[in-house]
């Protein structure tokens, strides 16, 4: 059938994506934790500029969201084939024998419902898949959004320039979790700064002079309603590439 073939190219580069998504969303999490690095990389054969950990922070989740929505995209588009495949199957458009074995298996995801040892290595294989595919972006948005709300107000910016009066006087660099978090979502600066990220080897090195500026409070809620959107993103494209749902439909047209 050439519909299976177009399922089974689909497939591959809809798994190939996802692969580029996750290990992009790794190189994030682990830039966001090497506050150290900086990387000049070329765009179009020209220079853009040195890139610190600052640029991986605030453009790091708008980057992922776009490309978790691209492969949840991908994923409904794979889904919806299978679907028509199967609902020929059904209906008896396709000759009873249409679907090989073979095919049968492409189409459910590979899974297998016969022996424990078969259900086993099959629970293995999806976990392993799952968790590469679709668990990673997730993990890594959440570090890169924990390490956003690290950001601390840049005293003298604000002070000298009498935008923020309230917390002059206050010791910035030795606020919480609560205070940074408090800040950044309700009580911040709309105009935007410099931050400062209180991260040992940075602060004494011109990357702390060159982090972007940021403009909480929308920027922050804005980065909170991104990662929710890449975990559901994340799961949906991960319901629609496993297929639960067509469970029943597999197993009825599955060929003796």
């Amino acid at each position: 059938m050439a519909d299976i073939d177009r399922f089974e190219q689909l497939n591959i580069r809809n798994q190939r994506l996802a692969l580029a998504a996750s290990a992009t969303s790794i190189l994030l999490a682990t830039w966001v934790r090497a506050p150290g690095l900086e990387i000049d990389p070329p765009f179009f054969g020209a220079k853009i500029g040195n890139l610190n950990v600052g640029f991986a922070i605030v453009y790091g989740l708008p980057a992922l969201f776009f490309l978790i929505a691209w492969s949840l995209s991908q994923f409904t588009k794979a889904n919806r084939l299978r679907e028509t495949i199967l609902d020929g199957v059904s209906a008896g458009t396709h000759p009873a024998g249409a679907l090989t074995k073979g095919e049968w298996l492409l189409l459910s995801g590979y899974s297998a419902d016969e022996t424990i040892k078969a259900k086993t290595l099959t629970a293995l294989d999806r976990g392993i898949r799952g968790f590469w595919l679709f668990a990673m972006p997730p993990i890594s948005s959440l570090i890169v959004l924990d390490r956003y709300f690290d950001f601390l107000p840049n005293q003298s910016q604000l002070c000298s320039q009498k935008v923020l009066p309230s917390f002059c006087d206050a010791a910035v660099k030795q606020w919480g979790d609560w205070e940074r978090i408090s800040f950044l979502l309700f009580d911040g600066y709309s105009q935007g700064f410099r931050p400062v990220l209180p991260v040992s080897g940075i602060e004494d090195q011109p990357v702390a002079e060159n982090l972007p500026w940021i403009y909480p409070v929308w920027e922050s809620w804005l980065f909170v309603i991104l990662f929710v959107a890449i975990v559901w993103m994340s799961w949906e494209a991960a319901r629609q590439y496993f297929a639960a749902d067509l469970k029943g439909l597999l197993i009825a047209a599955k060929p003796d």
